[in-house]
């Protein structure tokens, strides 16, 4: 199997020495990452403040998933039969999700280049 990451990274690097890169995703023990995918306070798991006084170099990952408001599920009958438990608590899983979302963009704010160079909302 062909692994081009080394190559590229090296390419990367004569071309422009200026420019950082990673070299994997999400490796936190690889010196040349450095970027992380923290779903704390979704899936399921914690709360949206959970990640208060962790640091990351480039948030690549993070976020939580809300289901589409009530009119919208209704245009497509086989999704709100799915979701139908769901529809009644929409909005307070919107406000979650809006919270959630505000706290882990703040958070990478607050750290700007301290140590965090930037973040990728991913949904």
């Amino acid at each position: 199997m062909t692994r081009p990451g080394p190559q590229l990274v090296a390419e990367v690097h004569r071309l422009d020495p200026t420019r950082p890169t990673i070299r994997n995703s999400d490796y936190k023990n690889d010196l040349e990452s450095g970027d992380a995918h923290d779903y704390r306070g979704s899936l399921g798991q914690g709360h949206n403040t959970d990640i208060f006084g962790s640091t990351e170099k480039l948030a690549t990952e993070f976020g939580v998933d809300a289901p589409p408001g009530p009119e919208s599920a209704r245009l497509v009958p086989q999704i709100a039969e799915r979701l139908k438990d769901l529809l009644p608590r929409v909005a307070e899983l919107h406000d979650y999700q809006y919270r959630l979302l505000k706290y882990y963009i703040e958070h990478c704010r607050m750290q700007k280049y301290n140590p965090n160079a930037g973040y990728f909302l991913f949904m």
